[in-house]
């Protein structure tokens, strides 16, 4: 009985946890970026990602002028 109790139990945290998240997701969502592309490379080791954004676009997240020569 004490078993089932525990399991019960588990369980009613799980359905609250998985309801918690539906609820929150669209709180969750980002704003959409049309330009920017995340390529993933899947290989057997592991994952190769690559972020392709417009310069513009990185220029005014950092607040700098940037152009293909600046080296981070």
């Amino acid at each position: 009985m004490k078993n089932a109790l525990s399991w019960l139990l588990k369980k009613q945290w799980v359905y609250l946890a998985w309801w918690l998240g539906v609820a929150s997701s669209p709180l969750a969502q980002a704003h959409p970026m049309p330009t920017l592309r995340v390529l993933l490379d899947l290989q057997p080791t592991g994952v190769a990602a690559e972020v392709q954004l417009p310069l513009g676009e990185l220029q005014m997240a950092l607040g700098q002028q940037l152009d293909v020569t600046t080296q981070f």
